[in-house]
């Protein structure tokens, strides 16, 4: 049986690495840049192409790079485009999504499109329709299962939409951005 360890691969680029730290830093800008352009369907719900950036993140620099790159966009996200209150539990969401982009793209030589799907699925069930509208709740004491409801609609018609972008996006990523097995390390 597999170990929760080597589940995540908790392996990824070394964080002292400048290459690591600068690419890092381009997907925090990535994701800042798709954040700006959202459709706000509602007061709390939107659309955005923002994942993609973490997708991205996760493919090629692994988990602890991941994790640094999710607190970081959260807060630079917010702090360039604020809307609400800043609550740093939304970061955690991110750094669930990163982890579980992580486990399905991370070191993995061919990406299915079954994969993709899958990966898509629990992130937006995990993420999106499970964490979101519970801190939702906690800070505005809203109805939890109203914005959940409105979710799973949401994430249903999006996820085709987000698999294709993901699929594309491999596939047109040079090859040369995969880390390579030298460049890891253990945490």
């Amino acid at each position: 049986m597999k170990s929760v360890a080597s589940f995540f691969n908790l392996k990824g680029a070394k964080l002292t690495s400048t290459r690591t730290i600068t690419g890092v830093a381009l997907f925090v800008a990535l994701f800042v840049a798709l954040r700006l352009f959202n459709i706000q369907l509602s007061a709390t719900l939107k659309v955005s192409f923002a994942f993609l950036a973490t997708v991205l993140c996760a493919r090629i620099y692994g988990f602890w790079p991941t994790m640094v790159y999710a607190l970081t966009a959260d807060f630079v996200g917010f702090m360039m485009a604020p809307d609400g209150i800043y609550n740093p539990l939304f970061a955690l969401v991110l750094m669930v999504k990163g982890a579980i982009y992580v486990a399905f793209f991370y070191q993995v030589e061919k990406i299915s499109v079954p994969r993709i799907i899958m990966a898509q699925i629990f992130a937006n069930l995990i993420g999106n329709i499970l964490f979101n509208p519970l801190l939702l709740t906690m800070m505005f004491d809203m109805p939890y299962w109203a914005l959940v409801s409105s979710r799973v609609v949401k994430n249903i018609v999006c996820l085709p939409i987000e698999c294709v972008v993901i699929y594309f996006a491999f596939r047109y990523l040079p090859k040369t951005l995969f880390p390579a097995k030298t460049e890891t390390n253990n945490g």
